[in-house]
């Protein structure tokens, strides 16, 4: 058995050491009837703002405080609850919360007064005392952390997180309230004993038994914390269903084109130090300057020292032109925000689960729109930067600004944003008036270029040791200075071209022929590619190549890139002899380069704009869209004609693991979703120009019209579930494609069919039954081949398979795995660019499936969810029926008051209100003559004929009589008003007398009360 005196002191200096100096000393001078002093107060003002609690539940506590401190008298000045009544007392809803928590404390305290002369001096009272000591500090010292979250959660918004996260601290507070309750039984017990000398034996067994039970308790409430938390922390990333690692892909690749030394002036600017400060200057801060000026690389530089600033949040979010969404990027632009406030704060995760996936919310713009600003309230400061937002549509652009000023700025919100782009017409309109720092014509940008070229001309002088004069370099290095004209990727392209110079002379000539401007340079680069000296096949690839990386519909991975270029009207398949080397890339270098997540970008965005809108020759871009989309088509058709014998009918499980081992199948994903897509847009320009189809498009097209289920082709639309009203809205958009029956028919059908996937109810079936009644309602072939693909992908991505050599198979799967597991809801936009982890894709097909969740985040169906609000009420009260909260009485009277019908009003006399949630019940003659009366468990109602009745069945007023069935909801207990501390006290906890106190005469509150107080509207109105 412990010391109690060490007990005692034990938990006295955790408590201390979880206090700030202040409130030491605060706490330490505090006595108990200063509780009741500041009680008072309370009650007084609440009463005024007229939201006056019942501060009477507090009243056991205090009362078993007073007679416990007559053997424990320290135990007033270490308890910090002052302070937690006091803060909280504008909060109703908070302050309500902790008025039930120390209600619940007083009434499991035990009987001090009554046994102290008992047991003053007996070793096991004071170990009892030692541990309800223990207990109630360990409450405070808990409880006291929700209002200093300083440094974490700004002070001012405390509230905003308090309810969600004292709902977790739940489990906790029933453990240490069972943990009293064990001490005061064991009192009682000990009370009732004849003898209490030869009790003593088994006093040490039980109390020993008491500590064991307690110790085996706090372990098992430990571990169901972390679990919760950890369940809280991967549900809330899954509900917001976005992947952030891309974020930080592209800052590590933006951020390694720094070079020493240079951008660091950027926290300096007088702009940049006003934005910095937690203060009311101007929120938004412009940083703007021309393509390739060094914009992304500044706004890491700016990440990275944010990130050396203790307790300041730092978001941010790089803008890419093939993102998804380009129109409309405010839903995926404020997610990744959530989502990095939720990691660099996984206690965030208590306020999404309890505000937003419980109540079965989706992560939609309009709730993000709700969530942000909560999630940047509770932080010291935040501040967010947005860099490339002209690289979204212009639609996109004013969306985006609007979004983020509307949602992350605010008085309580402590954040600002840095937004960097071009100066785009639309987003000058939006930021001109806000405060700059412009990267054109700036001083300390060219000495900062200045400093990146003479680094790059030293690596190239490095080649001529001893073959050219020193001077000869410090001219080149001087001329290009002179022509940069700020631009870091204009240094960056040239540079790397005097890198292909291998002897002096095409060194100095090159130097005197430099290209002035980015599309000068980049131009130079194209004159390369089609350069006569090179053979036809390599400029054939080099173009297609750029073909594909500016014409698709996502960004794609190099292996898709380099299967797709493999194709082409003199090879029609793919095979091991003919897959391209990710070598051919160097072809079309230094126009484009390795880019995030094994992925090949253009070295800029203006890159792309120039490929396909400058004029580069004759008036007409480098690629025209017509030659780009009739490539990419004929690349996709002629690779799914390959892949019919993926369908089970033409394979075996065995060949298809290893056509695909070999990479033969890598172009599925993209050309099943997207292949009609390119070739529609191409047959749109046949139309408009009147071009003539080539042969081998047209034979490669006849072919794929076998995808085609003849037996599902008529019926389509009765199948999908689609009105026949939407065939003529998709029958005009194929309407260039009317010269090919067979092709219009089969594309037709397949839209309808994929857009009705969109609006069907998945919530009723299993992922797996919907992937394959999905294969089968399909009027073609192209689900069924995707799914088999996915299959045979997923065993040679499974750890365990190893019929294939290691080094290959770890190839193979590095190469694959990025994105391999795709979303099995083809609607998804993720069901072409998938997962890197079979985890990822189960959180995130979880947004597809049932989003009414358990309460209980340990329950075993929290995971699947529910489909409707009614399966989740069912399942709570099924099995649940105790940890779901009631409405209270006292919530029911303030619905009541509030839907009450005033006499006389004709119109609404037939309207009675109807409570939400069944309510708390009470014996019917409770407050019938102001009677004092016990209730017992089972005992049937006596109804009255002259007092209103609350139907608990039908949630109406009912003659006269207040009655409740007691034994219908199994009240526990007795309850005694006269005596508070007498019997059961949950209706004293429940129902707010306040309004209906009697002072006796004496002067003093009790709890007897005239009931036409309760039957008075005016009273009841006056709450």
């Amino acid at each position: 058995m412990a010391n109690p005196k060490a007990t005692i002191t034990k938990a006295f200096e955790d408590l201390q050491r979880s206090l700030s100096p202040e409130h030491i000393h605060k706490f330490a001078s505090t006595e108990l009837k200063e509780v009741w002093t500041v009680l008072q107060d309370i009650q007084t003002s609440q009463r005024e703002r007229r939201s006056a609690q019942n501060l009477r539940r507090i009243e056991p506590l205090l009362r078993g405080l007073e007679k416990y401190a007559k053997v424990v008298e320290v135990l007033c000045n270490g308890t910090p609850y002052l302070s937690f009544i006091w803060l909280a007392s504008n909060h109703r809803d908070i302050f309500d919360a902790l008025l039930d928590a120390y209600a619940d404390i007083g009434s499991a305290l035990p009987r001090f007064d009554r046994y102290e002369e008992t047991f003053k001096s007996n070793p096991e009272f004071q170990f009892v005392l030692a541990e309800v000591y223990s207990t109630i500090l360990e409450f405070h010292q808990r409880t006291y952390k929700f209002f200093q979250r300083r440094g974490k959660f700004d002070m001012n918004a405390w509230h905003l997180i308090f309810l969600s996260v004292w709902k977790d601290f739940r489990a906790r507070f029933d453990g240490i309230l069972h943990t009293l309750e064990k001490h005061r039984d064991f009192v009682d017990r000990e009370a009732n004993s004849i003898d209490i000398v030869e009790g003593r034996a088994a006093r040490s067994r039980m109390l020993e038994d008491i500590a064991e039970r307690q110790r085996q308790t706090a372990g098992l409430l430990k571990s169901n914390e972390t679990v919760n938390q950890l369940v809280q922390f991967h549900s809330s990333l899954s509900w917001l269903a976005v992947d952030d690692k891309k974020q930080e892909a592209e800052r590590s690749r933006k951020s390694g084109r720094k070079h020493s030394g240079t951008c660091e002036w950027v926290g300096q600017v007088p702009e940049m130090k006003a934005w910095l400060q937690d203060n009311n200057s101007e929120p938004v801060i412009w940083l703007n300057g021309k393509p390739g000026a060094g914009k992304s690389v500044m706004c890491t530089v700016v990440i990275d020292n944010l990130d050396k600033i203790e307790s300041l949040n730092v978001c941010y979010y790089f803008c890419d032109n093939q993102d998804d969404g380009r129109d409309n990027p405010s839903e995926r632009v404020l997610g990744v925000i959530a989502t990095q406030l939720l990691r660099a704060h996984p206690e965030l995760a208590s306020l999404i689960t309890n505000e937003f996936i419980l109540p079965g919310l989706s992560s939609s713009l309009a709730q993000l729109r709700t969530l942000i600003p909560k999630l940047l309230e509770l932080q010291p400061y935040t501040r967010i930067i947005i860099d490339g937002i002209d690289e979204c549509s212009k639609i996109g652009q004013k969306s985006l600004v609007n979004e983020l000023q509307s949602t992350c700025l605010g008085p309580k919100l402590h954040s600002k944003i840095l937004i960097s782009s071009r100066k785009e017409p639309t987003i000058n309109s939006k930021l001109e008036k806000k405060p700059k720092i412009c990267l054109d014509e700036n001083g300390k940008v060219e000495t900062d270029i200045r400093r990146y070229i003479d680094h790059k001309i030293q690596q190239i002088q490095s080649n001529f040791v001893g073959e050219l004069e020193p001077k000869i370099f410090t001219q080149i290095a001087s001329s290009v200075a002179d022509k940069a004209d700020g631009m870091f990727l204009w240094v960056r392209l040239v540079t790397q071209e005097l890198e292909q110079c291998f002897c002096g002379r095409d060194l100095e000539e090159c130097a005197k022929s430099l290209p002035h401007g980015l599309k000068e340079a980049y131009g130079r680069i194209l004159d390369r590619i089609l350069d006569e000296a090179v053979s036809p096949h390599i400029r054939s690839l080099s173009v297609r190549i750029l073909e594909w990386m500016s014409c698709s519909y996502r960004r794609l991975k190099l292996h898709e890139i380099l299967d797709g270029v493999s194709i082409h009207p003199n090879c029609t398949s793919l095979e091991s002899s003919t897959k391209l080397s990710r070598r051919v890339f160097d072809l079309c270098r230094p126009l484009v380069e390795d880019g995030p997540c094994d992925t090949v970008v253009f070295v800029h965005f203006s890159a792309q704009e120039y490929i396909l809108k400058a004029a580069y020759k004759q008036g007409k871009p480098f690629i025209r869209p017509e030659d780009a989309h009739l490539n990419i088509g004929h690349s996709c058709v002629a690779y799914l004609n390959t892949s019919f014998r993926l369908l089970p009918q033409n394979s075996t499980e065995e060949e298809r693991i290893e056509w695909i081992f070999k990479g033969l199948h890598g172009l599925q994903p993209y050309s099943n979703q997207y292949w009609y897509s390119h070739i529609v847009d191409y047959m749109d320009q046949v139309v408009a120009q009147k071009l003539e189809v080539p042969e081998y498009l047209l034979s490669s097209l006849k072919e794929i019209v076998k995808y085609s289920k003849a037996e599902l082709s008529e019926d389509s639309t009765q199948s999908t579930g689609i009105a026949n009203t939407s065939y003529s809205n998709t029958r005009d958009r194929f309407a260039s494609l009317g010269r090919f029956p067979g092709l219009h028919s089969l594309v037709s059908n397949v839209e309808r069919f994929r857009d009705s996937l969109k609006r069907q109810d998945w919530t009723i079936k299993e992922i797996g039954v919907v992937s394959l009644e999905t294969c089968a309602s399909d009027p073609s072939w192209f689900s069924a081949a995707c799914h088999y693909y996915q299959a045979a992908l997923e065993v040679l991505l499974d750890p365990d398979f190893s019929k294939y050599p290691t080094q290959g198979l770890q190839s193979f799967r590095d190469m694959y795995r990025d994105s391999a597991f795709a979303c099995r809801y083809l609607h998804c936009s993720r069901a072409t660019d998938g997962f890197d982890s079979l985890q990822q894709r189960q959180k995130h097909e979880s947004k597809h499936q049932r989003v009414y969740r358990c309460d209980i985040t340990t329950c075993m169906d929290f995971k699947k969810g529910f489909a409707t609000r009614g399966q989740l009420g069912k399942h709570a009260n099924t099995y649940h029926a105790r940890l779901v909260g009631e409405t209270t009485l006292a919530d029911a009277v303030r619905a009541d008051k509030k839907q009450r019908v005033p006499v006389g009003d004709a119109d609404n006399a037939g309207a009675p209100p109807t409570p939400a949630t069944p309510i708390t019940p009470v014996h019917p003659k409770s407050f019938q003559n102001r009677a004092v009366q016990p209730v017992t468990i089972g005992q049937p109602p006596v109804p009255t004929a002259n007092t209103n009745v609350i139907s608990q069945q039908s949630g109406s007023l009912q003659g006269d009589s207040l009655n409740f069935d007691a034994s219908s909801f199994g009240f526990p207990g007795s309850i005694d008003f006269a005596d508070p501390n007498n019997g059961n006290v949950d209706v004293l906890n429940d129902f707010d007398f306040d309004s209906f106190l009697y002072v006796d005469e004496n002067g003093v509150d009790n709890f007897n009360f005239d009931s036409s107080a309760f039957l008075d509207g005016n009273k009841i109105g006056a709450e």
